[in-house]
């Protein structure tokens, strides 16, 4: 019984300075985040300057600074996501080693829920900003098309019926 308790101890040890490494590696990791962050905000506020300037940039420009400033924010989001993952997986092992107070298993529901929120967060900027670059894409295409001398159906139809209109006076003169 002795050996059990001397072996079950220490496992716990073990778990519990795998547990304070693993928090050391967050709290760099969540530093070297917050640093990044903010770079990259910076960036993406500069992307979407760009990608709203119509007067400077092409459409299709404008549609790739739209996409650059997605991929920058999606990775950032991610990698929040992955840091609160993190900690909660290690608040969970925390708490399976037992003697969990109640402020214990509320920073795992804070955890947990701050994920759901980090994932929602998420879903919410795709959704946007799928709108934002289908209607940037739609800017291009209209553009290319200007450009290339393509018209519209409008365009097609409109000039369908000023054809013949002009027939009908044509024939009226004669």
């Amino acid at each position: 019984a002795g050996k059990d308790f001397v072996a079950q101890t220490q496992a716990e040890v073990d778990a519990m300075g795998r547990i304070a490494d693993s928090r050391a590696k967050i709290d760099e990791d969540q530093r070297q985040l917050n640093i990044d962050r903010a770079k990259a905000d910076a960036e993406i506020s500069e992307l979407r300057s760009k990608a709203e300037d119509a007067e400077t940039y092409s459409a299709a420009e404008r549609l790739e600074f739209a996409k650059e400033a997605a991929v920058k924010k999606e990775e950032i989001i991610n990698r929040e996501k992955d840091l609160i993952a993190q900690k909660l997986k290690n608040q969970l092992a925390e708490n399976a080693l037992g003697k969990s107070t109640k402020a214990d298993l509320e920073a795992a529901n804070a955890l947990q829920v701050e994920l759901i929120e980090k994932e929602t967060e998420l879903n919410d900027f795709k959704k946007s900003n799928f709108a934002r670059q289908k209607a940037l894409s739609a800017e291009a295409k209209a553009a290319a098309k200007k450009e290339a001398g393509e018209a519209s159906d409008e365009d097609k139809a409109a000039f369908t019926k000023l054809q013949e209109d002009l027939s009908k006076l044509e024939l009226a003169q004669l």
